[in-house]
């Protein structure tokens, strides 16, 4: 019966791992996508004679930094809760293997 148990807990830890490297995968990938693929498009797209060039490059430069910060503030509650999951997790198989 502990047996069980402690493969079931192991399974569900394995399970949310996965998650949370699915989750960060695709993160880092939009990430990546907007930090060198959006520069290049606004080079390419716009040149430096256009009104809207100044503009959109402090544009790019404020997102770039609010981006910055909330992916940041969301990755450490994200991770927290995360952690507190697989805490209670860890314990409730200690608190099954005792008994």
């Amino acid at each position: 019966m502990q047996n069980s148990q402690s493969n079931e807990t192991a399974y569900r830890i394995n399970d949310q791992v996965r998650k949370k490297h699915c989750i960060l995968i695709a993160n880092a990938t939009i990430i990546i996508l907007f930090y060198i693929l959006f520069p290049i498009f606004l080079t390419s797209f716009m040149s430096e004679q256009n009104i809207y060039f100044l503009p959109l490059a402090w544009g790019y430069v404020l997102v770039l930094f609010l981006m910055t910060w909330g992916i940041g503030v969301w990755h450490f509650f994200f991770t927290k809760s995360f952690n507190r999951k697989l805490d209670e997790r860890g314990e409730q198989s200690k608190a099954g293997g005792d008994q």
